[in-house]
């Protein structure tokens, strides 16, 4: 029984881990898209 809780609290704690990655990676690579653009735009006013 006891062996069971633990299972539960690991694989509940390794959901909020990958959430929290996925979170970070797409928060990452918004702000990737976003520097692109701005770069993308400065070249484009530039030339």
């Amino acid at each position: 029984m006891r062996s069971l809780h633990k299972i539960v609290n690991v694989t509940s704690s390794n959901l909020h881990f990958t959430r929290l990655v996925k979170y970070k990676i797409s928060q990452f690579l918004m702000q990737n898209k976003s520097i692109c653009q701005l770069q993308h735009y400065k070249l484009k006013n530039f030339s």
